[in-house]
C-alpha cells in the first residue's frame, strides 16, 4: 500500500521473483476494502500518504482483523520523525527504511514466511 506509484513498481518488480499471490493499491481506503475481503500473509504499508494514511489503516486493520496487525511491515522514508518512530516502537511491527534494498525486502518476506510455515 503506497500512494507512490514509482514505489509500487519498484516493490511489484521485487517481489514478483517470489511465488506469492501479490497485490498493489495506491491508498488507505483502498487497502482496507481488499483486507476485509480476504487475508494476506504480509502487508506492505507506507505511512506517509494522503487521506487514510499507514498509521489509520494499521489501526484499522488492528481492530477488525488483530491477527493481521503483526503482518504489517511499514515503509517510511520518514524514519527521523519522532512521531513515526514512537508509533512503529508501540506497534512492534517490523519497517524498512525508505530507499531499502532489494535483499532487505526479501529477507524480510522469507523471515514472514518461516513464521507462517513454523
Amino acid at each position: 500500500v503506497d500512494d507512490e506509484e514509482a514505489s509500487r513498481t519498484a516493490i511489484m518488480d521485487i517481489v514478483s521473483t517470489s511465488p506469492a499471490k501479490v497485490e498493489s493499491v495506491p491508498d488507505g481506503r483502498t487497502a482496507l476494502e481488499k483486507i476485509m475481503a480476504e487475508d494476506y500473509d504480509l502487508i506492505l504499508l507506507d505511512i506517509k500518504m494522503p487521506g487514510m494514511n499507514g498509521m489509520e489503516l494499521y489501526r484499522r486493520i488492528r481492530d477488525v482483523k488483530p491477527y493481521l496487525a503483526q503482518r504489517v511491515v511499514f515503509l517510511t522514508g520518514d524514519t527521523e520523525n519522532e512521531s513515526t518512530k514512537s508509533f512503529i516502537k508501540l506497534t512492534g511491527c517490523n519497517y524498512l527504511a525508505k530507499p531499502f534494498e532489494r535483499e532487505e525486502l526479501l529477507g524480510l518476506m522469507s523471515r514472514y514466511e518461516l513464521e507462517t510455515c513454523g
